[in-house]
């Protein structure tokens, strides 16, 4: 993979504006988060170190962790690489680093010569390394590697700080991502480059979040909110995660329904031109009154990898 309004989701550390026991308590709980199967096919092996590791004795292999910490931070080395851009001694930033799993991927994987992680909730450096140790990456962090917490719409960084920036699962909870674009590209260099992943966007298929609960396609745009809302309370409790599906309710809630287009002339606003870009799509059923009610290039394309550069 909180109270609005939010300059990032915190897709990567759901439980991220709970109280300390209401986060530990859906750490228990959490047998799986709704998103994508990590595939078995390493893309990013020629452009990233190896981050194989190994859960210690008794300790469950954790997907969550795998799914950032290992395929998302070479996904992101890979796309970069494709182009010809490197992380290894440059300075990095990422927009919404969440738990910060992607980060000590990168952190690893890449080697920058500083890495920044922004998110608008401190985050939980201790969880980080535990849960690392315990999926036997190893708890050390990189020393190139620092966690700061950021405001709502701004990014506390000095003007063309970076090499890089990248956000990955954020931009589909950016309450504006007109202000949040324009802070991106301050803090990006002139010649720097900007990588922006998304998924689920909200009108595809699995654009509720909800799919733990409800995995029928589309169902969040042929249901009622208020009966959906109702239907996972419900199934929440039966499984005993009331608390899990009360956050996870608060995300759908407040969605920004971006579409690609729209995240495109965001960043182009923002002085921002977009290179390439990579569309997530493949062959889905549609219910006839969500395809009446929806074009096509909307519920078709399930989210994107895209690479920017100043104008």
């Amino acid at each position: 993979m909180p109270v609005r309004p939010t300059l990032v989701r915190i897709g990567r550390r759901f439980d991220a504006r709970l109280p300390a026991g209401a986060r530990s308590t859906l750490r228990t709980l959490r047998n799986r988060i709704p998103g994508r199967i990590v595939p078995t096919r390493d893309t990013a092996h020629d452009t990233a170190h190896d981050l194989a590791g190994c859960p210690a004795p008794g300790v469950a292999r954790d997907a969550w962790f795998w799914d950032h910490y290992d395929w998302a931070a070479k996904q992101i080395v890979s796309f970069l690489a494709e182009d010809g851009v490197v992380l290894g001694g440059r300075m990095v930033a990422d927009v919404g680093c969440g738990d910060g799993f992607i980060d000590l991927g990168l952190a690893r994987a890449a080697r920058p010569a500083r890495l920044v992680a922004f998110d608008v909730t401190a985050t939980d450096v201790d969880h980080l390394r535990t849960v690392a140790e315990d999926q036997g990456a190893g708890g050390e962090l990189p020393p190139a590697l620092q966690f700061v917490t950021c405001g709502t719409t701004t990014i506390p960084a000095a003007d063309a700080e970076f090499d890089v920036v990248v956000s990955w699962s954020a931009f589909e909870h950016i309450a504006d991502i007109d202000r949040v674009a324009g802070e991106i590209a301050r803090i990006v260099k002139p010649d720097g480059v900007v990588f922006v992943q998304v998924w689920p966007l909200y009108f595809s298929e699995r654009g509720s979040h909800l799919d733990e609960w409800l995995p029928d396609p589309f169902v969040h745009l042929a249901r009622d909110h208020d009966a959906i809302a109702r239907e996972v309370r419900a199934k929440a409790v039966d499984a005993g995660k009331a608390a899990w599906a009360e956050y996870m309710l608060r995300e759908f809630a407040t969605l920004n329904r971006a579409r690609l287009d729209d995240v495109q002339a965001a960043l182009h606003r923002a002085g921002l031109v977009v290179e390439k870009v990579e569309i997530e799509s493949k062959a889905v059923r549609i219910p006839r009154e969500v395809s009446l009610a929806h074009p096509l290039s909307d519920l078709a394309v399930a989210g994107f990898k895209l690479l920017a550069r100043p104008r």
